[in-house]
C-alpha cells in the first residue's frame, strides 16, 4: 500500500477486500467482549454474509437460514454481542459508489439500525470501535480517523482523528493501530486514545493485524512479523506470505503459485506446516473454533453467472463444504 495514494482508491481497496464473505462473532453473547474481530462459530452454527444477506448454517446438517435481508449491496465486519449483530453494510451511493455505514440488527432479525458512517466495528466492552468515515460518496467521502461511540451508537470520541488510518485491533485494554503521521507508524495507545509508544514502519507492505500470546502479527514488506505488546523484539515469522489469523497456537497464512492462491497454517512450536485449501483466488478468510471459513473465486469464463462461492472446511482442510454459489460483481 502506497504511503500516499489518493483517499477515494484506498477506500475502495479496504471495501473491495472486506466485501462479500465476512464471519460473524456470537462470541457467547452474555460475555464482556470479543477478543476476536471475526469470530463466526457458536455451537454448531457458521454465521456468514453473502452480499446484502445474513445467514446461518447448521454445522452438523449443514441447514442454512437466512437471519436478515438487508437494504446493503454488501456487508463484512460482523460481530456478535448480546443478541445483537453489529457489522459494516455498504449502501449504494449515487452512480453505485459505495456508503459504508456501520449498523446494528438483533440476531432475530428485527430492529435494524444505522449508527454512522465507517466501518470495521469492533466490539469491545461497552463500546464499538471503528474507522469513521464523513462526507457525500459521490463527491468527498473520507476517512474522519479512528473512534469509538457506545453500543447505541451514541457518545463518538476520536482515538486519533486522522485521514490515514489503515488498520487496528483492540487487545487486552489497548488499541494497536497503523496510521501515517509524515510517515507510516504502528501505535499503540489506551482505550481512551492516550498514545504510548509507536514505531516506523519502513516498507510499503505492510497491514493486516492480528493480536495472540502477548504478540502482535502483521503482514510487512511481503512476510509475516511479529512483535510484543510493548512494540519491541520485531522479528519475521514467515517469508512470501499473508497474514490470515493467529489460532491456537498455529499461524493461519496465504500464498500463490503460478495456478492458485493457497491456505496453510504452521505451528508456532514445532514450524510443522499443513496444507489446508487451494482455489484460483480466495479472500475473506477466517478462523475460529476449528472452522476456516472464506470466498473463493473461480477463473470462469464469459457469460458464466456465479464465478463465486462461499465454503468452509475443518483446520487441518478436511470435509469442504459449499455453502453458495453468487455473482461476484468482478470482485
Amino acid at each position: 500500500m502506497k504511503k500516499r495514494k489518493i483517499l477515494s482508491i484506498f477506500i475502495s481497496f479496504l471495501l473491495v477486500f472486506s466485501v462479500g464473505f465476512t464471519g460473524v462473532s456470537h462470541a457467547a453473547e452474555k460475555s464482556t467482549y470479543s477478543p476476536k474481530s471475526t469470530n463466526f462459530k457458536v455451537g454448531n452454527y457458521i454465521y456468514y454474509s453473502v452480499l446484502g444477506d445474513i445467514y446461518k448454517v447448521n454445522v452438523k446438517t449443514n441447514k442454512k437460514t437466512k437471519v436478515k435481508r438487508t437494504c446493503g449491496i454488501f456487508i463484512y465486519d460482523i460481530t456478535v454481542k448480546d443478541g445483537w449483530i453489529y457489522c459494516t453494510i455498504d449502501k449504494e451511493g449515487i452512480g453505485g459508489l459505495y456508503d459504508p455505514h456501520i449498523y446494528k440488527v438483533r440476531t432475530n432479525g428485527k430492529d435494524g439500525k444505522f449508527l454512522g458512517q465507517g466501518f470495521k466495528p469492533i466490539v469491545y466492552g461497552n463500546s464499538i470501535y471503528y474507522i469513521k468515515l464523513k462526507g457525500d460518496p459521490q463527491w468527498d467521502l473520507k476517512i474522519a480517523g479512528l473512534y469509538k461511540m457506545s453500543l447505541s451508537g451514541k457518545n463518538s470520541t476520536v482515538i486519533e482523528k486522522s485521514s490515514d488510518i489503515y488498520d487496528f485491533i483492540v487487545y487486552k485494554s489497548n488499541i494497536y493501530y497503523i496510521s501515517y503521521d509524515n510517515k507510516i507508524y504502528l501505535k499503540k495507545a489506551t482505550l481512551s486514545g492516550k498514545l504510548l509508544k509507536k514505531i516506523k514502519f519502513y516498507h510499503e507492505e505492510y497491514g493486516n493485524l492480528k493480536a495472540y500470546s502477548n504478540y502482535i502479527y502483521f503482514d510487512y514488506g511481503g512476510g509475516i512479523y511479529k512483535i510484543k505488546t510493548n512494540l519491541t523484539s520485531k522479528s519475521k515469522v514467515l517469508s512470501n506470505a499473508s497474514l490470515i489469523d493467529v489460532d491456537n497456537n498455529y499461524v493461519y497464512y496465504t500464498n500463490s503459485d503460478s495456478v492458485t492462491q493457497n491456505i496453510y497454517k504452521i505451528n508456532l512450536n514445532s514450524k510443522k506446516k499443513k496444507f489446508i485449501y487451494a482455489e484460483n483466488r480466495i479472500d475473506n478468510i477466517y478462523v475460529c473454533n476449528g472452522y476456516v471459513i472464506m470466498s473463493c473465486y473461480l477463473d470462469a469464463g464469459m457469460g458464466v453467472t456465479n464465478d463465486a462461492f462461499k465454503g468452509y472446511c475443518d483446520t487441518n482442510g478436511n470435509k469442504f463444504i459449499k455453502l453458495q454459489s453468487y455473482h461476484s460483481y468482478g470482485y
